[in-house]
């Protein structure tokens, strides 16, 4: 059987946060049957989009920044599951 790809998100600042801690315990699951691959969002440098269109001509984005090398692993998961800590009442960023 061929493995499905998960691609796990973690927005947290923290290496042992709750969130990644829950993420995890929820994959734990899935590691039979699937090759799961973590990102920590915060250790990748990302600018916010400015929505100026550059990728809707040229399928890349005007930043060479951190979101770059995400791309591939967006492109190539059959699975996203993203986990952030809530700050007063709010997301983080």
């Amino acid at each position: 059987m061929i493995k499905k790809k998960v691609l796990s998100l973690i927005g947290s600042p923290r290496e042992e946060s709750i969130s990644a801690h829950l993420q995890r315990l929820f994959l734990s699951g899935f590691a039979d049957f699937a090759e799961i691959e973590e990102i920590r969002v915060y250790q990748h440098e990302i600018n916010p989009c400015t929505a100026c269109g550059h990728c809707k001509h040229l399928t890349e984005c005007v930043f060479n920044d951190g979101m770059t090398s995400l791309y591939h692993s967006l492109e190539n998961s059959n699975f996203i599951t993203v986990s952030s800590p809530v700050y007063f009442s709010s997301l983080p960023g």
